[in-house]
């Protein structure tokens, strides 16, 4: 099994997590994944045309999808936002990720069965600043699950002390954007 928290904590440790060492965990996992993303599409096109002995090639492509899905979590043991609050899935989704991207490519022959081809891979050509991840613990504090819970329920959270939990005031603020605007210089020799 993979880490459950591997999309958010940066981990891919197979067999590493403990979700099967903590019953309390199993609480509200049922929902969404963190990759879970419904609609996704992507439109790839391009032109080429001879340029003196060589091919010239420009090239456009559209990419989108839906944003993924958000979690209300709270601390478990060492203060680690790791615990479900509400069921997986229930604060929503990040918005959808769109981007164009660019290319220009020319090829040119040298003989032999040899191509030399020069290239520039444009991404993100509008700059596009889309939120890829918020932060989804609602709260630090070492709180229970509300099994089966709605949102209407956080009012009435506690910790394991019994008081009110303190909410997190970066939650739902983002974590990580879209890369901004970027590109690749490239030569190829084919053979």
């Amino acid at each position: 099994m993979r880490d459950r928290h591997a999309s958010r904590s940066g981990r891919a440790s197979p067999n590493g997590g403990n979700a099967w060492d903590t019953p309390d965990l199993y609480n509200n996992q049922r929902g969404y994944l963190p990759n879970d993303r419904p609609n996704q599409g992507r439109i790839d096109g391009y032109f080429s045309h001879q340029l003196g002995k060589g091919v010239i090639t420009y090239g456009l492509s559209f990419s989108a999808r839906s944003g993924m899905p958000r979690n209300y979590l709270s601390a478990w043991y060492f203060g680690q936002g790791h615990n479900m609050l509400l069921p997986r899935g229930s604060g929503g989704r990040t918005p959808a990720v769109t981007q164009f991207d660019g290319k220009i490519q020319y090829g040119r022959p040298l003989g032999g069965g040899m191509t030399l081809e020069a290239y520039i891979d444009l991404f993100n050509l509008f700059n596009q600043q889309a939120t890829m991840m918020t932060d989804d613990v609602y709260t630090y504090d070492l709180a229970p699950s509300i099994v089966n819970g709605t949102t209407s329920d956080l009012k009435f959270a506690k910790n394991f002390a019994g008081g009110p939990i303190t909410k997190n005031p970066n939650y739902g603020n983002a974590l990580a954007y879209q890369l901004p605007f970027y590109g690749r210089l490239g030569l190829r020799l084919s053979f």
